[in-house]
């Protein structure tokens, strides 16, 4: 299990060097455009900060300024009213909260400085564009791939990410919407791990497997809950791959580099991939043209792509591509 953890030390390394390359890039007469991530405390995270980087060099007239918002609604807003008092032309929210975000995207209305939002939505004021991933529809290819698989019985523990945060919701409602369509037979076990944590991913594991030893499936919100319930599998005696009768299925999202490693070992039977690095040239992309007065499509969405041992070393994914970095 070692090797599945090493893809988890990146996020520390990335996270310095981004931080590093954003600040040595300031200078004066340049265009500023702000970026309030959500945190850096996820591969996802860290790899949407890497695309949004590697897009701003391709503009020699753009600062971008990296800003993290350390899963705070407060930090978020104060880092908005701080941008503004520096003169960004235009900001990136990537929401802590749809709720608390409202006031940092009414603050910035009030200036007129455009804005683009990332994953997640603000649910007050004005957004320009949204850059985004269909959260839904992963949910409801969870729930087909796990409902064919168990053959609509059976018990799955529903490892929920965190509750007012529009992309769980959605994983959630796109899971239930099938389930109670076509399996009412299986029964769901829904559990909330706050701050999308692995932490928290492993003790609802080891909660659920010991209230449960009759488990049959896992569902995570997000692989990096999903590295914590690895672990708990193993601990308890009930991680086997794919193949031997006694292994417990498991359907992810993200498709990050933990993900994708325990998918291409035969641990995790499917996880379905976003990609954060696209989510943020596009969203830098999106800010350049709003900040030079241009008007690009208000909605860029990508679509779930499925990944399973047969196409797990895929050049393409976005965890290949993070960890050849």
């Amino acid at each position: 299990m070692k090797r599945f953890w090493s893809a988890a030390i990146i996020v520390a390394v990335f996270a310095v060097l981004f931080t590093a390359t954003a600040c040595n890039s300031r200078e004066s007469g340049k265009i500023q455009i702000g970026y309030i991530l959500m945190s850096r405390t996820t591969e996802f995270l860290v790899g949407e900060e890497y695309g949004a980087l590697d897009e701003a060099k391709k503009y020699p007239d753009i600062e971008l300024i990296m800003i993290d918002g350390e899963s705070s609604n407060e930090k978020q807003v104060a880092a908005t009213e701080d941008l503004i008092t520096r003169g960004a032309k235009a900001i990136v929210l990537n929401p802590y909260n749809s709720d608390g975000i409202s006031a940092a995207v009414i603050k910035a209305n009030a200036q007129g400085i455009p804005l683009v939002d990332v994953d997640s939505f603000a649910n007050g004021g004005t957004i320009d564009v949204h850059v985004g991933f269909d959260n839904a529809e992963a949910g409801r290819l969870a729930a087909a791939y796990l409902g064919e698989l168990l053959g609509g019985r059976g018990k799955i523990l529903e490892i929920r990410g965190p509750l007012g945060l529009i992309h769980a919701d959605r994983r959630y409602q796109g899971f239930h919407e099938i389930m109670d369509a076509r399996y009412p037979n299986i029964q769901i076990i829904t559990m909330e791990a706050q701050e999308w944590a692995s932490d928290r991913g492993r003790e609802i594991t080891m909660d659920a497997l010991t209230a449960n030893p009759d488990l049959a499936a896992i569902y995570s919100h997000s692989d990096n809950m999903m590295i914590g319930a690895v672990p708990a599998l193993e601990q308890s005696g009930r991680l086997f791959p794919i193949g031997d009768p006694r292994h417990i299925p498991v359907a992810s999202i993200d498709a990050a580099p933990f993900g994708v490693s325990a998918v291409a070992n035969g641990y995790i039977d499917v996880t379905f991939s976003q990609d954060p690095i696209w989510m943020g040239r596009e969203a830098v992309k999106a800010a350049v043209a709003l900040a030079k007065g241009e008007k690009p499509a208000a909605v860029a969405e990508s679509d779930p792509i499925r990944v399973t041992r047969e196409n797990a070393n895929d050049p393409g994914l976005w965890a290949i591509q993070f960890a050849q970095k």
